[in-house]
């Protein structure tokens, strides 16, 4: 599950913290994204965060991180977990995203 996301805009660029707790879940086997659907001609956005430190005492808890430029508003991405595998492609039609709500 998610923690609260952290959003900073720092030195013109926004600064995203996303704590997540895998519980069970190999932190190798998931990517954390953002994600932002395709608006006013725009096309979808992707971010992949970054794992960063432990959450103290979380069986694999994490803050991700990550930054993005100021183009769109911050209100536009959601933060999902993904499966993941360097030698496998994974299409979205698959049920195994976990959306942050």
């Amino acid at each position: 599950h998610f923690g609260p996301m952290e959003t900073i805009l720092d030195d013109g660029k926004w600064r995203v913290c996303v704590p997540v707790y895998l519980g069970e879940v190999e932190p190798d086997g998931i990517a954390v994204e953002l994600f932002a659907e395709p608006k006013g001609g725009e096309p979808a956005r992707v971010k992949k965060l970054e794992r960063g430190e432990r959450i103290a005492g979380a069986k694999h808890g994490f803050v991700y991180t990550a930054q993005l430029p100021p183009t769109r508003p911050i209100e536009d991405y959601t933060a999902r977990i993904v499966p993941y595998h360097p030698r496998a492609f994974l299409p979205m039609e698959l049920p195994l995203v976990h959306w942050q709500r």
